[in-house]
């Protein structure tokens, strides 16, 4: 099996050194690379095959989201962990543009993001996933709060589900979006689900809890009437998905 490896990026030393040595220690299945600036690490990428960036979010020499954005240009499939001692709304919404796959909030041992690596290396790009229902998948998703697309076919029918930070916010269908299309994908038999991590965030058309939309996804399957997730949006309705700090 081909090894991954994952760059680091920090320019607190202590701690570079400590997540490098720490991650060594505990895996065999990854080498760890590391940065100390945004340029050192746009050199590593630049000529080295990276498979996932850890990165601070506070960092000098360049604005602080020039590795993110040259990363969103240059490298659009990498898959990036960002770490921070912050998270004020203006960077929130920033971020939600980018392509990234999880956030965690600084200080942090290195179980944590042991835990964050291994969560995103656990399934590939553009993986088409068998064995596993749709509804074991989202769970799977949710619990790991990762941002995705799930397309997903059944027989003829086909539709897409988009999850951001673990959460559903979108459906689309050929013939409907929203809560709508939602329910009738969840309700499908025998789907085929592949995954694409090639996110950008779309438009926030559920805000309904996952829970609230498969019942009415399993109503739709045994042919009764509708809870209606839609309902419980008056009580549960958020904002745009903000990023989950861990």
């Amino acid at each position: 099996m081909i090894m991954k490896t994952v760059l680091i990026v920090d320019d607190e030393k202590s701690f570079l050194l400590a997540a490098c040595d720490g991650l060594v220690r505990r895996r065999n299945s990854f080498r760890v690379l590391a940065a100390e600036s945004c340029r050192q690490a746009m050199d590593i990428l630049s000529s080295t095959t990276v498979d996932l960036l850890v990165t601070d979010l506070k960092l000098p020499e360049v604005d602080d989201f020039a590795l993110l954005a040259w990363v969103s240009q240059q490298q659009s499939r990498l898959p990036v962990i960002v770490m921070s001692t912050f998270a004020p709304s203006e960077i929130e919404l920033r971020l939600s543009r980018l392509n990234i796959q999880q956030f965690i909030h600084k200080p942090l041992d290195i179980d944590a993001l042991e835990r964050a690596i291994v969560s995103v290396f656990s399934i590939r790009k553009n993986t088409v996933l068998h064995g596993i229902t749709l509804v074991g998948f989202l769970q799977m998703v949710k619990a790991g709060r990762m941002s995705c697309t799930l397309n997903v076919s059944s027989h003829a029918k086909k539709g897409a589900l988009s999850l951001h930070r673990g959460e559903l916010i979108d459906a689309e269908m050929d013939c409907c979006t929203g809560m709508e299309a939602a329910i009738e994908i969840l309700s499908w038999n025998n789907a085929k689900i592949e995954m694409d991590v090639r996110y950008r965030c779309p438009m926030v058309r559920i805000s309904s809890p996952l829970e609230y939309i498969l019942m009415d996804a399993f109503k739709v399957k045994d042919n009764l009437p509708l809870f209606n997730g839609s309902d419980a949006e008056g009580d549960f309705a958020q904002d745009p998905p903000h990023p989950t700090w861990v």
